[in-house]
């Protein structure tokens, strides 16, 4: 969370101007371009399917496991392990 502000904008921006630097090899209509046309798709199509998982899908996955993990340790009432983080603040 604390890191979305100042990472979002640079993992979006590189990985557009790789899918759209793609673009050419998409369409293109010189010689040899059936296989760069098949090459160009995968790459853009790969990069952004990727992004997308790692932006939407993987964080998702994290608050599911996290309330999961909630519930289980209210319900057998288990204390929850203290966040290294919040101690770290605490100390200084």
């Amino acid at each position: 969370m604390a890191a979305c502000p100042t990472r979002l904008r640079p993992i979006l921006m590189t990985a557009m101007t790789t899918i759209l630097g793609q673009f050419p090899l998409i369409f293109s209509n010189g010689s040899n371009s059936e296989t760069m046309k098949g090459m160009g798709l995968v790459i853009a199509g790969g990069l952004s399917a990727s992004t997308l998982l790692t932006l939407i899908v993987v964080p998702l996955l994290y608050m599911m496991f996290d309330s999961v993990n909630t519930k289980v340790r209210r319900k057998f009432k288990i204390k929850p392990k203290p966040n290294p983080y919040e101690i770290e603040k605490e100390c200084s």
